[in-house]
């Protein structure tokens, strides 16, 4: 079996500057990157690229970037 390369979380500076943090949608789901959900998303920030929840039950996309 193959491992995946693991992806670099962006820094808190970034995550938090409030500037271009987008939601862009994903053919394919892929797994939260929020570290407390479980869940499955299509979503992902176009500046962090990183996969996020946001939906009516969960929003780890404004979460992870406060």
């Amino acid at each position: 079996s193959k491992k995946k390369a693991s992806t670099r979380n962006p820094t808190v500076t970034v995550r938090s500057d409030k500037i271009d943090h987008w939601p862009e949608h994903n053919e394919s789901k892929q797994r939260c990157k929020m570290s407390s959900c479980k869940g499955f998303t299509r979503i992902k920030c176009s500046k962090c690229n990183v996969n996020l929840c946001l939906n009516k039950n969960n929003n780890c996309f404004k979460y992870y970037h406060l």
